[in-house]
């Protein structure tokens, strides 16, 4: 392990600029000039917004990272890919830093989901026209009804259990693509040069990484500084992959499965 860690080169501020904004650049390529393309052809917004948008660049991701190992030269076995993406055993301990940054990214997101409004008020900061209606800031105006859903970004839901398992895939294939680059390759990097500030530096990277989703920026800030965090104090991937997926995607995949339940 030691050997494959000395593989690792520093990456400078400069450089981790590169590295987030080429990932940026792309995704607001993707949603400010693709996706309205496949829009005006008709494309349903459930597959242009959960594989156009939230599948596809994450597989690119991943496939970044692969790259990134090998050329790093690394010899190609799983055990030094874990060793090399921190992808580490996981221990009560690390269970516990889990569920402390999953309700922490819950909580501080919805706390402050009345600054997504505010945000969507400005022309310049609101979602595209397009976006799906759900997901729009004005849709969180705390006045709906508390019924179970029958559609999903459009998607009539009652005995659709493909539905939810898109969402799942897509959420997954998301999640790892994320924190494989971000977390995985990116931050043990730039903790040869930040050292103990680096979890702020690479926060304050990711969190501006979301200039695409502008009107979200406040809202996953505090998100944005407790993940990389928690895999910069624990030096193991995992914990922050498996609360990420969780704080982005489990209140979505229960509404879809009452929705499919009926």
């Amino acid at each position: 392990m030691v050997k494959e860690m000395q593989n690792i080169k520093p990456m400078s501020i400069w450089l981790a600029l590169l590295y987030f904004g080429i990932p940026a650049a792309a995704i607001t390529l993707v949603v400010y000039v693709v996706m309205p393309f496949l829009d005006q052809r008709g494309v349903p917004i459930f597959f242009n917004y959960l594989v156009v948008y939230a599948t596809i660049p994450m597989l690119a991701l991943i496939g970044a990272s692969l790259i990134a190992f090998y050329r790093e030269g690394h010899v190609t076995s799983w055990d030094t890919f874990k060793n090399r993406f921190r992808l580490k055993p996981m221990d009560k301990k690390a269970w516990l830093w889990v569920i402390g940054l999953t309700l922490f990214m819950i909580l501080s997101a919805g706390l402050l989901t009345f600054t997504t409004r505010w945000l969507d008020s400005f022309d310049l900061l609101a979602p595209p026209k397009y976006w799906p209606s759900e997901l729009k800031p004005s849709a969180q105006n705390g006045s709906g009804n508390n019924s179970i859903p029958t559609e999903f970004l459009q998607v009539p839901l009652a005995g659709n259990w493909w539905v939810l398992a898109v969402v799942l895939i897509s959420l997954v294939i998301a999640t790892i693509g994320e924190e494989l680059w971000w977390r995985g390759y990116i931050l043990p990097r730039q903790e040869l040069v930040h050292g103990k500030w680096t979890w702020v530096v690479h926060g304050l990277l990711w969190n501006a990484f979301h200039l695409f989703a502008q009107w979200t920026l406040i809202m996953i800030l505090p998100g944005s500084l407790a993940l990389p965090f928690v895999a910069h104090r624990l030096k193991n991937t995992w914990p922050g992959m498996i609360a990420h997926g969780l704080a982005n995607g489990l209140l979505a995949l229960i509404v879809v499965v009452l929705g499919v339940m009926g």
